[in-house]
């Protein structure tokens, strides 16, 4: 929100009274929900690679018991329909 909503804060102030002069800013607070979507979505990304939530990674012990639960759950499968392995 602080690097989104300073930019339509003019465009706001035209909006409540018309007397003010802002120039083209107008127009940018006429798609603010569009602006703001963009602004986040890119913030939010930036701050996502740059800053990654560390503690969701998985170990790789535990992407290897992934795999394995995978594998056997696939054999198990194939068992029950009668496919040979």
């Amino acid at each position: 929100m602080i690097i989104a909503v300073p930019p339509l804060l003019p465009g706001l102030i035209n909006s409540i009274n018309p007397k003010i002069y802002i120039g083209g800013a107008s127009h940018l607070f006429n798609v603010a929900w569009l602006f703001g979507f963009f602004v986040a979505m890119g913030v939010y990304t930036a701050a996502s690679l740059l800053f990654p939530a560390k503690e969701t990674f998985l170990t790789d012990e535990e992407v290897t018991d992934l795999r394995e639960e995978q594998v056997d759950g696939v054999e198990k499968e194939k068992e029950k329909s009668g496919i040979a392995i």
